[in-house]
């Protein structure tokens, strides 16, 4: 039997306490920082997931227009061909897609010899269906220079287009074709994406400038840093705090065929 003194049960009992407590406690506020951890990390991961299934889309329309285009390059090449042919080929790749808004052939001079359009995407050409001369335009002394394909995306009436030559050679030298491409049911999707009560998702091209807006947010605070990250195909989830001291989860996705990035 062991006996205490008066005076020493007190601080046994609560040294007793302590050394149990202490152990609990510690475990408890460990697995409380390991769970938020987790929870950081499981945020930042669908993040990141949200930006590049919207990048891949932009990308996948880019390579189904790609090879929709090979074809019809190698049909304006055939010699045996007729230009009703050629024209005939051109317009049934229109019904066929539902983005594509102007195809044109241009010669190696700048000038379209050939050009079919959809309305409904090119309300542009509707009022002007006269061939065009392409020799002043910016991609296209770019796609002379070096030979390779050029493109520009562009938003108009809140949603983004893209302008694309390609280059093909035929006997009479260096030639392209010029599309007109829309992304406007994937700009409502970009827009209309949420990310818990307060997140969305935006695209920027290949200057930094954005192209979209989100539905529920009027004003985006453009974080310099994140997009120069993005632009550089930095990937993965970054945290960042805006102007008004807000904190904020970010992501980002290049969309490398396009040109451009989803944050």
């Amino acid at each position: 039997m062991i006996r205490f003194h008066k005076k020493l049960l007190p601080r046994f009992v609560i040294w007793l306490v302590l050394i149990t407590a202490i152990p609990v406690g510690w475990v408890g506020l460990k697995i409380v920082q390991i769970n938020d951890d987790n929870l950081q990390k499981e945020v930042g991961r669908y993040h990141v997931q949200t930006a590049e299934a919207l990048a891949k889309k932009l990308d996948d329309r880019i390579t189904a227009m790609d090879e929709f285009l090979r074809f019809a390059i190698s049909a304006i090449q055939y010699p045996d061909f007729s230009w009703e042919n050629k024209s005939a080929i051109l317009k049934a790749l229109l019904d066929t897609t539902k983005y594509f808004g102007i195809i044109s052939v241009i010669g190696p001079d700048g000038e379209e010899l050939l050009k079919v359009y959809e309305p409904s995407r090119a309300p542009e050409v509707v009022e002007n269906p006269s061939l065009v001369s392409h020799s002043n335009r910016a991609e296209y002394k770019e796609l002379k220079k070096t030979g390779e394909q050029t493109k520009r995306v562009y938003e108009k009436s809140g949603n983004l287009f893209a302008e694309v030559y390609y280059p093909f050679k035929t006997i009479t030298g260096l030639n392209a074709m010029f599309v007109t491409v829309s992304f406007k049911d994937l700009t409502q999707e970009i827009n209309s994406q949420t990310i818990g009560q307060k997140g969305f998702a935006y695209f920027v091209n290949r200057k930094g400038n954005i192209l979209s807006r989100p539905a529920l947010v009027k004003d985006i605070y453009q974080d310099e840093g994140i997009i120069k990250w993005a632009l550089r195909g930095g990937a993965g989830a970054r945290e960042f705090s805006d102007p008004n001291g807000i904190k904020w989860v970010s992501a980002t996705a290049v969309v490398e065929k396009l040109g451009g990035a989803i944050i």
